[in-house]
Formats: structure tokens, sequence, C-alpha cells
């Protein structure tokens, strides 16, 4: 089982049976030494990049004594639920120079997908599985 963590999440509402824990933002030691304490299984902590960055190095230690992983995990967000076309599409509508608005209403994507794929085509290319769009 799975449970992510944050500096405030109250000790009694984990799950005492729990083999993974991810940690969503740095903890204090005091916070990790309870959470270790009350989850006597626990295998593996995952934390992203900059999460692992910021643990103090006493808290990784008292990870390590007990035995226990400190796992790399990105939780990536929900991927697009767009074909490739929809999203070509969308790209040329922009290059005319319509509004997000006048393209939200044309292709029928909400206007807040057209934004976030208009945001990241800034980068010059979207990525959807193993397809590449150029978008400029």
């Amino acid at each position: 089982m799975y449970f992510a963590i944050r500096e405030k999440t109250p000790i009694a509402s984990i799950p005492r049976e729990l083999e993974q824990v991810h940690l969503v933002r740095p903890i204090s030691g005091k916070k990790m030494k309870e959470i270790l304490t009350h989850c006597s299984g626990l295998t593996s902590i995952s934390a992203s990049t900059s999460v692992q960055k910021r643990l103090l190095a006493k808290t990784k230690e008292m990870i390590q004594k007990k035995g226990i992983q400190l796992v790399h995990a990105h939780r990536a967000g929900r991927a697009l639920n767009l074909d490739l076309q929809k999203i070509k599409e969308i790209a040329d509508l922009k290059k005319d120079f319509l509004s997000m608005r006048q393209i939200a209403a044309k292709t029928g994507v909400p206007k807040s997908t057209i934004h976030y794929l208009l945001k990241k085509a800034k980068r010059h290319k979207i990525k959807k599985g193993k397809h590449v769009v150029y978008v400029q």
C-alpha cells in the first residue's frame, strides 16, 4: 500500500501496515522518527529529486539505519487525452492567430487544455507517446 505524506499529516491517519510511503515535501527528523516507529513494516520511501535534496542528512541517515530504501519517484500528472490530429489542428489554428476561445469553439477541446498545450508549445515541440509534434 502506498501513502503520500506531508509535514502536517497526522501520524494517527497513517495506516500501520504500510510498506511504501511517498514524501510530498521534506519532513523533519522528529516526524520521520514518529513515522518509522508507527509503521514497522515500512520497506521503501519514495520522493522526488528536489525533496531528496532538501531532506536533512540526519533524516536520510535514520532511514538508512532502519534498512529502508530511499527511492527516486516522479509522480507524473494525468496524460493528455487528445489524439495527435487534434493537437496539430490546435497548433495550426494558433498559427492563424485565432484566440483560445475561438480554437476551443472550433475543436471542441476545453480552453484550459488549449492553454496548457500552447504554453507547452513554447518549448517548440509537444510529445504524445512516441510521436513528436513540432509547433513552430
